[in-house]
Parts: structure tokens; C-alpha cells; sequence
């Protein structure tokens, strides 16, 4: 009960104090008043006609352009498709032939009718000393251990049980 009585006592007291949590005369916007701002009409509709004008003679300035023969790119189009191709066919003729002294390439002896490189790999392994593989070591230990015989695991767990 006693808990009840302090939560409401803290909240009667913040509701008797809001009223006092107003801004005071040295805060800035303490006395703001709002006001409307109006558009000037009369700069507006100058600015308006201005730009109506500049539109008007860049139009008048494209039409009196196009009849004069269609600008610069138009005339030397045929001289520009003719400088690209003899670009191109120049670049395309020393790409194909190789630098002077450079060996002729090497073609890459093609492998044996389904031989694959896993079983080249593994051949080269059988052919060295020692060449045998984990699977294969595992595999003739695996035989060699009689059919009864005590695995690794089975001797880790009886020296366990012998060493407590």
C-alpha cells in the first residue's frame, strides 16, 4: 500500500508543476508569433514573360540552324565512319600477328580418351616412392588387423578406464 501512495504522490506532484514548465521571457521564441508571407504577383508574371521570351528565340535560333544545312556533324559524318573503320582495320591487323621473336603459341597436347586429370594425378602418386594414398593406407591396415582386433578406439578407452 505503501508503494501506491508514493506513485501517486509523484504524479499529483508532476501534474502540479506542468503548469509552471512554461517558457521564460529570456527564451528567444518565448513571444513567437506566427506570420503569413504573400508572393509578389507582379515578379512573378516578369519573370514568366522573360522566360517565355528566351524560349522564343532559342526556338527561332534551332529553326534558322536546321535550314542552314544541319550543323557540322551532318557534313563530316561520311569522313568520321571513314577515319573509325581505318582505325579499326589497323587495329585489327597488328592484334593478329605476333611480336617479332615471340615463340609460336604451344597447343596443348590433348588428354587421353577418358582419362581425367584426378587419374593422372593418381597415377603419378602410384608411380612415385611412397606414393600410396590415405585411403589406400587405411584400406591395408584395415585388412591386415584380424577380424577380432582391438581398434584404436578400443585401446584409447581401456587405457582410460586402466589409468583411474
Amino acid at each position: 500500500m505503501k508503494r501506491f501512495d508514493l506513485i501517486l504522490g509523484v504524479a499529483a506532484g508532476l501534474m502540479a508543476a506542468g503548469p509552471g514548465a512554461g517558457a521564460d521571457e529570456r527564451y528567444p521564441a518565448a513571444d513567437f508569433t506566427p506570420q503569413v508571407l504573400t508572393q509578389n504577383q507582379a515578379l512573378i508574371a516578369q519573370h514568366q514573360a522573360a522566360a517565355a521570351q528566351r524560349a522564343q528565340a532559342e526556338r527561332a535560333e534551332a529553326v534558322a540552324g536546321a535550314g542552314e544545312g544541319g550543323g557540322v556533324l551532318k557534313e563530316n559524318a561520311p569522313l568520321a565512319v571513314a577515319v573509325l573503320a581505318l582505325g579499326g582495320l589497323v587495329f585489327w591487323r597488328t592484334r593478329q600477328r605476333p611480336a617479332p621473336g615471340e615463340p609460336p603459341p604451344v597447343a596443348v597436347p590433348a588428354p587421353p580418351a577418358g582419362e581425367t586429370r584426378v587419374a593422372r594425378y593418381l597415377q603419378r602418386l602410384g608411380a612415385a616412392p611412397g606414393g600410396e594414398t590415405r585411403v589406400a593406407q587405411y584400406l591395408r591396415r584395415l585388412e591386415a588387423t584380424p577380424a577380432g582386433g582391438e581398434t584404436r578406439v578400443a585401446r584409447y578407452l581401456k587405457n582410460r578406464d586402466a589409468g583411474r
